[in-house]
């Protein structure tokens, strides 16, 4: 009995052994698989690493693309409307496009009845800031057609001539009825220079056509504020795209940049031989033969509300699919910083946010975008845009509307071809995150965070959005994780670090 007894016992023992055992292998599986293999993919070297893969869109109702495997996308959800409404932060609108660089707007009241303005110098809270980015219509490269017809003044400054009345002009008044306002624009229409009509916007197709022959890489941006707001930033990300693409193409579509002053600000880059051109729209012509065009008409016979959010903002994020729609090519806001060569990107698209615990994106952004001459996802964006039209919700025509459209149509119709890069491709850094990003490293654990973090953003990223709205106030202080990428990116490298802050966000 005491044999048997003994025997058992060690049968117990074995077994608890094993089962100690096996569960400790299947532990150490479990954090390896979940664990460590996506910091091995985050990390490597190979083509692998998700940040900058391209995710082909749409996918069926029973197929889920890899970016799905990643964030579940599979379906997004849908933008609630508070989230159209009250702007969660200045990520969900940054291209912008408007002479509202010195505003903060406050949102409180949930029907955007009223609306507290302050100076962007003031403490306010910077989740309520406004849309930042390239406050203008920038065309891409070579700064001067010399064949091209100038007007009468001799310069084509659209809005320079009148500085003080620039907001005045654009920014819409507060407290008044819908029909006061839609008065209140339409009486403005005739002085804003921004829909005149001339003979040098009249020529605007023929000379980006003439400009484009040869060019590989094609690349537009937008400035619609003054050419004295076009400053050493904006400049640096100009640089940034020649460095990725010595033999591309810019155009930086703007009536005050198409100038004497704003030629002088591109001199020193055609010197060197780079083709940055910039050329004044003519909005009407540009738009004629799309679903813009009658809106546009509509807009200045005082046909709908314009809204509370200067016009000129809303100008942008249609310019912007307008000119992809017609002409093809890569957009890109001011404020962006180019890593490296986008020219093997197709038909694309940025996550910007992501929900990580539900492990679905959240919204996309406008401030980079690449698409083939009349993509079918392009004319339905000018078709949301001219339906769906709202100036008086933040976003509601820019980031959001992208975000709307994509949902609709990635996980519906197997028609549209196109691409959804994960954040890192374009909008690696958060708004609330890029001032550590300015900053001097203090000791020798943030300088190790700085070397890290410029590797990683080489090896994953296309590009760093800098959120103008918030950077625009920040100084580039030596050793910043800012100032060393800049410096690798920029061509000219005129006084990184001797650019003072200031309260625009041009």
């Amino acid at each position: 009995m005491m044999i048997k007894t003994k025997y058992f016992s060690s049968s117990i023992s074995v077994s608890f052994a094993s089962v100690f055992l096996f569960s400790a292998l299947f532990a150490a599986c479990c954090f390896t698989f979940l664990y460590l293999q996506p910091l091995q993919q985050d990390n490597g070297s190979d083509d692998r690493i998700h940040d900058i893969r391209l995710v082909n869109s749409p996918p069926s109702s029973n197929r889920r693309t890899k970016m799905d495997e990643k964030l579940a996308i599979s379906p997004a959800p849908m933008l609630k409307v508070e989230d159209l409404v009250n702007p969660r932060s200045p990520e969900d609108e940054d291209g912008g496009g408007g002479l509202v660089e010195e505003l903060i707007v406050k949102s409180n009241d949930p029907n955007l009845t009223k609306m507290e303005v302050e100076n962007v110098n003031s403490t306010a809270d910077p989740t309520k800031m406004v849309e930042d980015g390239n406050q203008g219509l920038t065309d891409h490269k070579q700064a001067v057609n010399s064949d091209a017809p100038k007007e009468a003044d001799g310069h084509g400054e659209d809005v320079e001539s009148t500085p003080a009345s620039d907001k005045d002009l654009f920014t819409p008044p507060f407290n008044v009825s819908v029909g006061e306002r839609i008065a209140w624009f339409k009486e403005r229409v005739p002085r804003m220079k921004v829909f005149e009509s001339t003979k040098r916007t009249r020529v605007f197709d023929q000379r980006i056509k003439e400009f484009f022959k040869g060019c590989k890489v094609r690349f537009f941006m937008t400035w619609i504020s003054p050419s004295r707001l076009f400053g050493k930033r904006e400049m640096f990300s100009l640089e940034s795209v020649f460095k990725a693409h010595p033999k591309g193409c810019v155009v930086i579509v703007s009536k005050s940049m198409d100038s004497k002053r704003g030629r002088d600000l591109l001199k020193p880059l055609v010197e060197q031989g780079y083709k940055v051109l910039p050329v004044a729209p003519d909005l009407s012509l540009l738009f004629s033969d799309t679903r813009a065009g009658p809106w546009l008409e509509g807009l200045k016979a005082g046909q709908f509300d314009p809204g509370m959010i200067p016009i000129t903002q809303n100008l942008s994020n249609l310019l912007r699919i307008v000119l992809l729609h017609k002409y093809g090519g890569i957009y890109l806001d001011a404020d962006v910083l180019v890593l490296k060569d986008l020219s093997g990107l197709k038909n694309c698209v940025g996550i910007q946010t992501v929900d990580e615990r539900a492990r679905i994106w959240t919204s996309l952004n406008n401030a980079v975008m690449i698409f083939d001459q009349k993509h079918p996802l392009l004319l339905k964006l000018i078709e949301e845009f001219t339906t769906h039209f709202d100036g008086n919700a933040w976003g509601h025509n820019g980031p959001y509307m992208v975000s709307r459209v994509v949902m609709k149509v990635a996980f519906n119709d197997p028609a549209y071809d196109f691409n959804i890069m994960s954040p890192t491709a374009f909008y690696p850094v958060d708004w609330f995150r890029i001032p550590k990003y300015f900053r001097r490293p203090k000791n020798a654990n943030e300088t190790q965070w700085t070397y890290d973090e410029d590797y990683q953003l080489k090896q994953r990223s296309y590009a760093i959005h800098l959120w103008n709205h918030v950077s625009s106030r920040l100084r580039i202080e030596e050793q910043s994780l800012i100032g060393r990428i800049i410096s690798d990116h920029c061509i000219i490298c005129k006084d990184i670090y001797d650019i003072n802050p200031t309260s625009t966000s041009s």
